[in-house]
C-alpha cells in the first residue's frame, strides 16, 4: 500500500511541475486576448475554446510522460 501512495505522490508532483509553466502563461495570455481577436486569421483556425482543452491536454500528457521517464528506474 505504501508503494501505491509514493507512485501516486510521484505522479501528482510531476503533474504539477508541468502545470507550472501554464500559470504564467495564462496570465500573459489574458492580457492580449483584445490584441489576439483584433488579428486577421485564416479560415482553419480553431475556435478559442479548442486551445485551452488542447494545451490543458498536452501539459498533463507532459507530466504523465515525466512521470514514466523518471520512474522507469
Amino acid at each position: 500500500m505504501k508503494n501505491i501512495y509514493r507512485t501516486f505522490l510521484s505522479l501528482l508532483f510531476w503533474l504539477i511541475v508541468c502545470q507550472l509553466p501554464a500559470l504564467p502563461g495564462g496570465y500573459i495570455v489574458r492580457q492580449n486576448l483584445v490584441w489576439y481577436h483584433g488579428l486577421t486569421k485564416p479560415p482553419l483556425v480553431p475556435p478559442d475554446a479548442v486551445f485551452g482543452a488542447v494545451w490543458s491536454l498536452l501539459y498533463l500528457f507532459l507530466g504523465i510522460s515525466a512521470f514514466f521517464l523518471f520512474n522507469k528506474g
